[in-house]
């Protein structure tokens, strides 16, 4: 199968900010341990031809710090298009964050909601109805993680649809964040089914599967999922928190754990399509005026292909041992 390019690109740029939140304050002296899996980061990077967006984001050994102005909201939430990306699968939401809908053959399930109520009233719900997509057929909700721009609206949507909401229980415990820091997140919902590793959740036609994947939270959940590519089943996968905090070798060491987990599960049930949250990490609002610009013949940007999709989260894992030779002189097993 021929790999769409403009599709790997995107996922160059998802890898490149596996630090979100995070700024630089310096770069070490690299570790010839540290630089031989950046040399093999930059030789997978190759497969895009985006060697410098890699470095510049999750391949860069800047000692990096939480940025203490983090909860200034400052990120572009504008509206994206609501975009149907595959025969049953579509993506609504802002610049800054997205909301996965599975239209199954007796209702929706949804992947994350957004940051508020306010959120959902007046850019979710009116692209839903855009798509042709009934908010109140929703029967599952699936919360990748405990930060509220991801369950900021999943209350709201319980209340119209009666559907349960799934998160882990490490993110369901964890702490809510000041208020005064996030106030254009509506509160946490209150905890309703916790999600487990390999658990399966079937609606209608279409069963996705959790797998626990901790680092961004403790708790971060990342989904494995069928679309329908003109009526061809493929099987899609969204990691579900980019990002760690790159000083802690624990944290970093967690990540890892996990990157190696998905990597194997994936490999397993033949990922070809690669999908993320955050619209801007990947280059999904480019994909998407691309899908829609289609014609027939011509492939979907997000479709990669397994090879790809697994040579991906290779770069990842070699940027996150990468850090974790220079912190500590040594590679995680």
């Amino acid at each position: 199968m021929q790999i769409n390019r403009f599709g790997m690109i995107g996922l160059a740029v998802s890898a490149s900010f596996l630090c979100t939140g995070l700024f630089a304050q310096g770069q070490p002296k690299v570790s010839a341990a540290a630089q031989r899996y950046l040399d093999e980061a930059k030789g997978l990077s190759q497969i895009g031809g985006y060697a410098a967006a890699m470095h510049r984001g999750v391949c860069s050994l800047a000692v990096r710090q939480q940025d203490p102005n983090s909860g200034i909201d400052t990120k572009d939430r504008s509206a994206i298009e609501p975009t149907q990306v595959f025969d049953n699968l579509y993506n609504v939401g802002d610049r800054d964050v997205g909301m996965w809908l599975i239209n199954t053959s007796i209702g929706i399930i949804m992947i994350d909601a957004n940051n508020s109520d306010d959120n959902a009233r007046q850019v979710l719900l009116p692209q839903m109805q855009k798509l042709g997509l009934d908010p109140a057929q929703t029967k599952v909700i699936i919360v990748t993680h405990g930060h509220g721009d991801h369950y900021g609206a999943a209350e709201f949507f319980r209340k119209m649809s009666g559907a349960p909401i799934y998160m882990s229980k490490a993110d369901w415990e964890m702490p809510v964040a000041p208020r005064t820091k996030t106030p254009y997140w509506s509160p946490k919902p209150k905890p309703d089914v916790i999600a487990t590793d390999g658990q399966k959740i079937t609606v209608g036609d279409a069963t996705v599967t959790l797998y626990l994947t901790p680092g961004h939270t403790p708790g971060t959940v990342s989904v494995i999922l069928p679309v329908k590519d003109h009526g061809v089943t493929r099987m899609a996968a969204l990691w579900g928190g980019t990002g760690a905090d790159s000083s802690n070798p624990n944290a970093l060491k967690l990540y890892s754990g996990s990157l190696k987990h998905f990597t194997a599960v994936t490999k397993a049930a033949n990922v070809e399509i690669e999908l993320l949250a955050h619209p801007g990490l990947d280059d999904t609002i480019k994909r998407e005026d691309a899908v829609r610009a289609l014609k027939p013949g011509q492939q979907n940007p997000f479709l990669i292909g397994s090879e790809n999709y697994q040579k991906y989260l290779t770069m990842m894992q070699d940027c996150i041992q990468a850090r974790l030779a220079n912190l500590e002189g040594q590679r995680t097993p």
